[in-house]
């Protein structure tokens, strides 16, 4: 996946710091250092301020800004930038147009509840871009130093991917290419059954070997990064031959909203210790020729990136935030689809029935092969489950900075409004994803909801935004309808699960969130009794 989903998550944060950095002088030192050991929800949540709704004029123009919501500031200290989503579903019928304004420290939010008006905040207009954002995040991500941060804006402009200017849209570009379906993203698909297959078999040994007791999450983790980092980076992708580097990345992954701070190695010492052994990896990793048996992306990424003058060292750190959106998305999704279809018996007998269809032969011993590959295409109730799963507990918002004052004319009643330069748009798909306007039983979980809808994020552009929309898009998309189905496929063929110890497997919730993030991680409990399956 993208990482343009949490792209605008943590900006929204960085932009809090910035403004933080500002208020030193006035701010005591003990309350400053009980401020950034905090959680970055309450970091960000403590600055905000809310109160009742009006209309109100912009200071620079006397133009109208969409109306302003304000709530409880003491619910942005307990629920942080989950606020904008709650405000967002809370007005969905009470604002006119589907967009009002959120202030904070200044500067303005723009929430958007309408699928009509997320359309069009999304297309590639003038007046907003996510260039700039996507550029501060990689940086940050990766801990470029100041020199490389700054070849790597260059050109840019502050534009969309769209506007043609520094390396942001032959980035994109290359993504699209190699991400669309066909030949490039077959053999990204082949490769991580490569990997894939083989993580299946050792489970299946040691679970005969009497080890059922199985934590999934930590199993996924592992396996997941893995494989999927063997259909970006090939073979000798520094992840499928270091047996320990996976557990860096995840360490680095718990941090990374810390490390874009001042003096990284005191306030998250091991995420940033974390970050440099996975860069010295992908050092050797270049070093050692291994672009050369990569997938097509990694091949086209890395030449974008070599023109911008980049070092080595520099271009290896850009696999952190590459890292991100391939790994922590997957495996998260996985296991929460996963999670969903054990705590339904019926739902899994269901599945189990159509997967049977993917079964291609059996061994001497009388054990299945699965064709992986098959199970996105030819299993249906699998794969509505899995975007049943997406309109759940993604995020799903549509982030856009606003780089030229913007007037914004509705149609339908000509109907103007002025959208500052410098202020971001939140685009909601939380609230739309949970409207009973857009969805029947929105508070219900229906696995069968999205039968016949293979692609819903084109063929529901408006309503579903698990993947986002328009021209960021989520490229990986693809990608993930066939690894996650295909992993959750053959992990329901080769083993029974039970509870361990009567506890059952937890299902990961949205509210569980973490800021920068796009989909959340399962906290509860991830342990399960494995057995193997009798053919």
């Amino acid at each position: 996946m993208s990482p343009s989903i949490y792209n605008g998550l943590s900006q929204l944060n960085t932009s809090v710091h910035n403004e933080l950095s500002q208020m030193n002088a006035s701010v005591s030192n003990g309350q400053l250092q009980r401020f950034l050991h905090a959680s970055n929800l309450e970091r960000t949540a403590s600055l905000i301020s809310l109160v009742r709704p009006k209309t109100f004029r912009s200071e620079a123009t006397q133009q109208r800004e969409p109306p302003l919501v304000q709530g409880s500031v003491w619910k942005f200290l307990r629920h942080g930038t989950h606020i904008l989503d709650t405000l967002a579903a809370e007005n969905m019928h009470k604002v006119p147009h589907g967009i009002f304004t959120v202030a904070v420290l200044g500067w303005h939010i723009y929430v958007v509840n309408s699928p009509e008006m997320t359309q069009v905040i999304q297309s590639r207009s003038k007046y907003t871009g996510l260039g700039w954002i996507s550029v501060l995040v990689m940086a940050s991500m990766g801990g470029q130093p100041k020199k490389a941060t700054q070849l790597l804006f260059k050109g840019v402009d502050r534009g969309d991917v769209g506007n043609g200017l520094g390396f942001v849209h032959d980035y994109h570009k290359v993504e699209l290419r190699a991400m669309s379906l066909g030949n490039s993203l077959d053999a990204m698909q082949e490769d991580f059954v490569a990997a894939w297959d083989p993580f299946i078999e050792s489970l299946m040994a040691s679970v005969r070997s009497g080890h059922g007791k199985v934590d999934l999450w930590e199993w996924l983790r592992m396996s997941i990064t893995v494989s999927v980092s063997r259909g970006v980076w090939g073979p000798k992708s520094p992840y499928c031959n270091n047996p320990i580097l996976w557990e860096q990345f995840w360490t680095f992954n718990r941090s990374y909203n810390f490390l874009k701070y001042n003096f990284p190695r005191i306030f998250a010492r091991r995420g940033a210790e974390a970050r440099e052994k996975v860069v010295d990896a992908f050092v050797e990793y270049d070093e050692n020729g291994g672009y050369e048996t990569a997938s097509r992306l990694a091949q086209d990424r890395a030449k974008v990136l070599e023109k911008t003058g980049l070092d080595r060292r520099e271009l290896a750190r850009m696999a952190m935030p590459q890292s991100v959106g391939q790994f922590d998305n997957s495996a998260t999704v996985t296991f929460a689809v996963l999670s969903f279809i054990l705590h339904d018996p019926e739902l899994l007998k269901r599945i189990r029935s159509e997967l049977k269809e993917c079964v291609t032969e059996y061994d001497d011993q009388g054990q299945m092969s699965v064709d992986t590959l098959r199970i996105g295409r030819d299993c249906p109730l699998l794969l509505s489950t899995f975007h049943e799963v997406l309109r759940w507990i993604a995020v799903g918002v549509t982030i856009r900075r606003i780089e030229h004052d913007y007037p914004l004319t509705i149609k339908e009643d000509n109907t103007e409004y002025f959208l500052r330069k410098g202020n971001f748009i939140w685009g909601s798909g939380v609230a739309i994803h949970t409207s009973s306007s857009f969805y029947e039983d929105a508070d219900q979980f229906k696995p069968d909801r999205f039968l016949g809808v293979r692609y819903p994020e084109t063929q529901m552009p408006d309503i579903f935004r698990a993947f986002g929309g328009g021209g960021n898009i989520c490229l990986g998309r693809h990608f993930a309808r066939t690894i996650v189905p295909g992993a959750v496929g053959t992990l329901l063929m080769a083993f029974d699960f039970e509870p361990f110890n009567g506890k059952p497997l937890c299902v990961p919730n949205r509210k569980d969130l973490m800021l920068g993030h796009a989909t959340p991680n399962p906290f509860g409990n991830t342990i399960a009794t494995v057995k193997v399956r009798d053919a």
